[in-house]
């Protein structure tokens, strides 16, 4: 096969067209602008999800070699929604990031096998998972839409806030599954019903992970400006639990009134999560809207959490507190790792899990017990609640940062952390597999050789935090018995949870039949199925530096000029602008395409870092006179294109009072 022919078999590029397109297209018409309004720390973020919406939206098998045409797909994704759109730009070579002959090939193929149940046949594990999805929204859609929750055995809805609970929760849920048809009915809903003026009372953690949490992340995937509308009026209302000038909030906020209400159920106290899982969500509105409030309020709350005197970093727990510890390092990760505190916080915590909480049975089984008294308790309680297995996955994140395994380097006390985060994810799976349904109890207890269930905590809620783990512990991994964890998993609650209408939650999972519960929590469709559904999207084929810079030297010349010819000629473009307009709006203008040309310098030298690391510091090296790095080269042609023929007389360079 010719090396042209290998191209395109490696990467379709018609093809790749033709979906980024549509995927712009049906995401939002203001999908144009949203690179546009980032910094440079997070437009890597941004590409990496762009490219994985793309993938997922249209589910296709697809050849991709990481970091070679994986950069190409993310430069057409960028280029048609940053500020110098150009469809001539769609003509570059993107050989250049690819390594012709050198290359093995590699199919990225969903895998197919069947599942326990009759139910799907031979369809692949992804229209599978997409299947289910579909069968609980229908039901929910039939019998409680508008609701907040479906009763699927009586067949009826019922209201905890009166929010739509599982609308909201669902949405970016169905925008990756592709359901856009339904998404969209779904945005006519919140037009024309959502509203925060209900005689309800609700609770701040889980408004603000659910409602708030959805709004923001739809907005993100879509650019919409109505899910920031909704997210902005309901967050306003939100700050009401912060009483005065409080630094911690109450617990429950009557959304009408726009007035913190004490809770009934703690002695009007507010849990642990209630605030420290908060953080991320209101930043970030921040974030987008330039209003510091939000952040602000949270951010006391947390430096008050920070400040407590604690016993090796440990937090009191009780109801939802696990999460304080899961908002730290996501808070890390947020801010694209520049505020350390989170970092040393959850260190110091994990170190104080080791060293009070941290167990082991005699068969092996690592748990994470509890402390019933605190500091002044002298045995831990061998209890550990499924809500606890959030914590494999996240520690699993504080030692690599996300990135692959194979590609960190991590001390011997590291190594030894990532295999006890190993060990509690393969407890918390076992959960799963000492049930006769092969679904997980609320809570386990621990002798010395083994685990058991009470009676009272056998009801499984179907709950996301063990597939989540398995989902982050794969992709760090890219063991492949992580994804087979997750699917066994996903098979049993086809089996056992699933009703003629929608889901149900199991009263017994030790008995078969299993009794069952008449609720669909919202989390189901918003996390549990989401994360079996991306344990779908293609691995990705890691190849050498030395292939990659093969292919790179090959085409480097081709790309950089024409990439060089692409900016002459937006940058001409920009000329004729200014030229139509004189004094203040010259400047203005002026300022503001030099403030964008900025930020665009800082995506294209991104997106072309492999020129930028192979050919042009080669050609540079050889004292090339012609060739600069990427940014460099954008701001040698602006003063060449735009700022020196304003000091011409052709120009008036009177102007600005040059010549």
């Amino acid at each position: 096969m010719g090396l042209g022919q290998r191209l395109l078999k490696v990467i379709d590029i018609p093809y790749w067209n033709q979906c980024l397109l549509s995927a712009l297209y049906s995401i939002s018409p203001n999908a144009s602008v949203q690179l546009d309004v980032l910094p440079s720390n997070e437009i890597a973020i941004e590409l990496y999800k762009a490219h994985d919406f793309v993938v997922h939206s249209f589910n296709k098998d697809y050849y991709t070699i990481n970091g070679v045409n994986y950069d190409s797909i993310k430069m057409i994704r960028d280029f048609q929604t940053s500020p110098i759109h150009d469809s001539e730009f769609l003509k570059l070579p993107f050989q250049c990031y690819l390594v012709g002959d050198c290359l093995e090939e590699e199919v990225c193929e969903l895998p197919s096998k069947k599942a326990e149940s009759d139910n799907f046949g031979g369809a692949n594990r992804k229209d599978m998972v997409k299947r289910s999805f579909e069968h609980a929204w229908n039901s929910y859609k039939e019998y409680a839409f508008g609701f907040d929750h479906l009763h699927p055995l009586t067949q009826k809805g019922d209201d905890w806030f009166g929010l739509g609970l599982t609308i909201i929760d669902s949405l970016d849920t169905m925008h990756i599954m592709g359901l856009h048809d339904e998404v969209a009915y779904c945005e006519n809903w919140i037009v024309e019903h959502l509203n925060y003026d209900n005689n309800y009372d609700v609770n701040l953690f889980e408004t603000t992970i659910r409602v708030l949490g959805s709004l923001l992340s739809m907005h993100h995937l879509t650019g919409k400006k109505l899910y920031l509308d909704k997210a902005v009026d309901l967050a306003d209302r939100l700050l009401s639990a912060w009483n005065g000038d409080a630094n911690i909030p109450l617990a429950t906020i009557h959304l009408k009134d726009r007035v913190g209400v004490r809770s009934t159920f703690d002695g009007g106290e507010s849990s642990t999560s209630e605030v420290s899982t908060l953080q991320i969500e209101f930043r970030y509105l921040s974030y987008l809207t330039g209003n510091k409030t939000y952040q602000e309020k949270v951010d006391k709350t947390m430096q008050v959490l920070l400040d407590l005197e604690k016993m090796d970093g440990l937090v009191p727990i009780f109801i939802r507190g696990d999460s304080y510890y899961e908002y730290l390092i996501k808070q890390f990760l947020q801010t694209s790792q520049t505020e350390k505190h989170f970092s040393q916080e959850f260190k110091t915590a994990w170190n104080g899990i080791k060293k009070h909480l941290l167990k082991e049975t005699t068969k092996g089984q690592s748990y994470i017990g509890e402390l019933p008294f605190g500091k002044y308790s002298q045995a831990v309680h061998p209890k550990m609640d499924h809500l606890v297995c959030f914590l494999p996955g996240s520690l699993a994140l504080s030692l690599t940062l996300g990135r692959r395994f194979s590609e960190v380097s991590l001390s011997a006390e590291e190594l030894e952390d990532f295999e006890i985060a190993e060990r509690l994810l393969q407890t918390c799976y076992e959960m799963y597999e000492m049930t006769e349904t092969g679904l997980a109890p609320e809570i386990v207890y621990f002798t010395n050789e083994d685990m058991y269930i009470q009676p009272a905590d056998r009801h499984c809620l179907l709950r996301p935090e063990t597939v989540e783990s398995l989902w982050i512990m794969y992709q760090i991994t890219r063991n492949e018995k992580y994804r087979e964890m997750g699917w066994k998993i996903f098979t049993a609650i086809e089996k056992f949870a699933r009703h003629e209408v929608g889901y149900t939650s199991i009263e017994d999972v030790t008995k078969v039949p299993p009794p069952r519960r008449d609720n669909m929590e919202s989390f189901f469709l918003a996390e549990t199925l989401k994360y079996f559904d991306i344990y779908t999207i293609c691995s990705q084929v890691k190849i050498s530096e030395a292939l990659a810079a093969q292919g790179v030297n090959i085409y480097g010349e081709e790309v950089y000029r024409s990439l060089e010819e692409l900016m002459k000629k937006h940058l001409t473009g920009i000329k004729e602008k200014l030229e139509n307009l004189m004094d203040v709006e010259l400047l203005r203008e002026y300022g503001e395409q030099w403030r964008l040309l900025i930020r665009v310098s800082k995506v294209v030298s991104n997106m072309f870092s492999y020129i930028n690391r192979y050919w042009v510091s080669r050609q540079i090296g050889e004292k090339a006179e012609d060739v600069f790095l990427i940014s460099t080269m954008i701001v040698v042609l602006w003063r060449k294109e735009v700022f020196e023929p304003m000091k011409t007389p052709k120009w008036g360079g009177s102007k600005f009072g040059f010549g």
